[in-house]
Order: C-alpha cells, then structure tokens, then sequence
C-alpha cells in the first residue's frame, strides 16, 4: 500500500467523507472476491503466479481503510 493511498484515506475521513470510503472498501471487497474466485481480469503488470502478494496488499488497503471508518461517530 503507498503512502498516497494512507493519505487520500486519512484525507477523506478528515473530511468526513464516509461514503467515498465505503465505496472504496466494497470496490476492494469485490476485488478479493473476483481474484479468489478466477473472474478477476488481470492487468497487464499483475503475473498469473502472483495472487497471494496482490490479495495480501488489497487487504492492507482494507484495514487502512477500516481505521479511517472507525472515525465515523
């Protein structure tokens, strides 16, 4: 996970954009989804023998993006 993505998360609760970060935590849902079920279409830079790393960095986005949601009181 880059830093820009922590900040655009940190960015968005900062400004109490909840739903963008909903979103944002059901689109990587789907994409663990799609990945562990084979209907994912890869992109070009993602390798066939490279699922694990991709799942592994999709769900630090998502606690990334869980901590950010924790701020919604």
């Amino acid at each position: 996970m880059s830093a820009v993505f922590e900040k655009l998360i940190a960015k968005y609760a900062e400004r109490g954009d909840f739903e963008r970060l909903k979103q944002y935590q059901a689109d990587r849902v789907a994409w663990i989804e799609s990945i562990r079920n084979g209907t994912y279409e890869k992109m070009h830079l993602v390798e066939d023998n490279d699922p694990v790393p991709l799942i592994a960095e999709i769900e630090r986005e998502l606690a990334c993006i869980a901590a950010a949601l924790k701020k919604q009181h």
